[in-house]
């Protein structure tokens, strides 16, 4: 075998694990995120059903009035 590829050998196969692991990582934050993501888009969801429901009580009689006629 040449010289060169055996000298070599262990710096490609060092960069090959490297690049699995990372693509391993990569793929464990991406489930991550979408969990949080979701979470998120459910407390949104959730405050804004909220914040519609009682949106009256939060505006001044003024406010009302202009926003309604």
């Amino acid at each position: 075998m040449n010289q060169y590829l055996l000298d070599t050998d262990f710096a490609v196969q060092s960069l090959i694990d490297l690049v699995t692991h990372e693509l391993k990582q990569i793929a464990t934050l991406e489930v991550e995120m979408k969990v949080h993501r979701d979470h998120a888009n459910s407390v949104m969801s959730e405050a804004y059903y909220v914040t519609d429901q009682d949106v009256d009580d939060l505006e001044t009689p003024g406010m009302y009035a202009t926003r309604y006629g």
